[in-house]
């Protein structure tokens, strides 16, 4: 058994600059912090960085994991995320850029619907997540998450749960 607690600060874009301040994860942009959340992020990012989930930019995050190993062959992990948005989030694109770009403005749609820009509060995450080595080649995951959204999205917003069955086999 061991606890894990991790902090992250990723900096957010000022919108009352030309130049973009955002955190860029060059080399991290699968699953981060919690799975489920890393969808959640894509409506927010994707002006400037196309459909790419898990590009996490504005954000602080506090973790913890608490990883158990029962059974020589079983592998736990319990975690709670907690976290904020460094700056309030904005719409980035102007009215002008709407008019022309007609995806855009549907994505704007998305981005009323979901982010309220009022709250820096971006929720709280859980994460259940066990593994079991059936073999010595292939091996069970289960997985669990479940994401309470915080005032950084409108009252709206439903909480989400993620499930993942997975078997994989190694040749």
């Amino acid at each position: 058994m061991f606890i894990l607690i991790g902090y992250v600060y990723l900096s957010g874009d000022n919108p009352r600059t030309e130049k973009d301040e955002s955190w860029n994860p060059l080399f991290s942009k699968g699953a981060f912090i919690n799975e489920l959340y890393s969808y959640v992020i894509t409506v927010e990012n994707i002006f400037k960085n196309g459909l790419m989930p898990a590009y996490w930019s504005n954000l602080r995050g506090l973790v913890f994991n608490l990883y158990l190993s029962p059974y020589k062959d079983l592998k736990l992990r319990l975690s709670y995320q907690k976290m904020w948005a460094i700056r309030t989030p904005y719409f980035p694109l102007t009215a002008e850029q709407l008019a022309i770009d007609h995806e855009a403005a549907v994505l704007e749609t998305f981005w009323e619907a979901m982010i309220s820009g009022k709250d820096k509060n971006r929720g709280q995450g859980f994460t259940i997540e066990g593994s079991y080595k059936l073999k010595p080649n292939i091996t069970g995951l289960l997985k669990y998450e479940y994401f309470d959204p915080g005032d950084f999205y409108t009252s709206e917003v439903k909480d989400a749960k993620f499930l993942r069955i997975q078997l994989e086999m190694k040749f």
